[in-house]
């Protein structure tokens, strides 16, 4: 099925805005007690940055593998929107025989399945 592109765009903004919303869940079930492997002083600017990112991430490498842009990682690896934050916060996503590779730090780690499911899916239609 092909959307036209706003059709397309609204439907990836709520793709995006459900994965996003799934790692704020997932850094509120982890936040309690486990504060200590989190940044001291946790700021809304961080977590929107981090989970910002990531969509970003992982938009930018489904639509570029799929019209072959990317031949090697090498080609992405130096861009700023590939360059790490901090480990505690960052979702690296990477391509690896054509396919969609993700690393989420633990305070993200039960948004990866909803991340996966709703941008790969998104980036299809």
């Amino acid at each position: 099925m092909t959307l036209p592109y706003s059709e397309l765009a609204q439907a990836l903004h709520r793709r995006a805005r459900r994965a996003m919303l799934a790692g704020v869940a997932s850094l509120n079930t982890f936040a309690p007690g486990k504060s200590k492997r989190l940044p001291a002083k946790l700021r809304a600017e961080d977590v929107h940055e981090a989970l910002s990112l990531a969509v970003l991430r992982f938009v930018v490498l489904a639509l570029g593998a799929a019209r072959g842009l990317f031949a090697r990682e090498q080609q992405l690896a130096c861009g700023r929107l590939f360059a790490p934050l901090d480990v505690r916060l960052d979702i690296r996503v990477r391509l690896e025989g054509g396919a969609l590779v993700s690393t989420f730090p633990p305070a993200f780690a039960d948004a990866r399945a909803t991340f996966h499911s709703e941008l790969e899916l998104g980036t299809r239609q």
